[in-house]
């Protein structure tokens, strides 16, 4: 039975094969990457503690390629499952399905966007909070490159509607949120970049160098970015 929670569900690839790393390993080489990737998923968890640290119904899931995989090591207090087989649609569609059997609001998560705040993961909270009054909602953070960073959701969602998706396009997030439009409402969050090749780390560095707000796991990905001298 769902309780009155909210899962968020932060989808980690296995290391080595995120399009960050891919997206870096032959600019910056292939450890330089993997630093790259290990320190946005450090951000990622370290917003996620500080917006649960705001609401206690938000409850954070590691999703992995499978269970036998590394974890990172800021995996604790993390539960963790597993992505299940097929496309990426196919898999988004049943972790979000499988979560709200316990929890009533579910918020899917990548790490390719680190520079997210507290702010943007509880105001997609509150938005889902309008289902408990019958309204149905779903949230959306859009990329600038027509994909997302974030999606949620208190409501099942036919796997046929996901199939249909081509996500990894630049028409995904339209492509969600014209077949959500007629389930529901679509609220939109703030349009972030995704950090997927040398340009927009360096991006990210120097939007962020001076930046008072950012968390711990932030600072440390952005002073790594701007003392490699990238």
């Amino acid at each position: 039975m769902a309780t009155n929670s909210t899962a968020i569900a932060v989808f980690l690839k296995t290391p080595g094969f995120s399009s960050l790393h891919q997206g870096l390993a032959n600019t910056i080489g292939d450890d330089n990457a993997s630093e790259a990737d290990r320190l946005s998923i450090d951000a990622t968890a370290s917003v996620v503690r500080a917006a649960m640290a705001q609401d206690k119904r938000l409850i954070p899931y590691w999703v992995l390629n499978n269970p036998n995989e590394h974890l990172p090591a800021v995996a604790q207090g993390f539960k963790t499952i597993t992505q299940g087989k097929g496309k990426l649609s196919e898999r988004i569609s049943q972790v979000y399905n499988d979560l709200l059997d316990s929890h009533s609001n579910v918020i899917i998560l990548n790490t390719e966007c680190p520079q997210i705040s507290p702010s943007l993961i509880l105001s997609a909270d509150i938005l889902l909070l309008n289902n408990q009054r019958k309204l149905k909602q779903f949230v959306l953070g859009r990329t600038e490159n027509g994909g997302f960073y974030l999606f949620g959701g208190a409501q099942y969602i036919s796997d046929m509607i996901w199939k249909n998706l081509n996500l990894g396009s630049k028409n995904s997030a339209n492509n969600l949120t014209t077949a959500l439009s007629q389930l529901g409402q679509v609220n939109e969050l703030e349009t972030l970049y995704d950090i997927h090749d040398y340009n927009s780390l360096k991006r990210l560095g120097n939007d962020l160098a001076y930046e008072v707000t950012l968390l711990p796991g932030q600072k440390n990905l952005v002073n790594w970015i701007n003392n490699q001298a990238l």
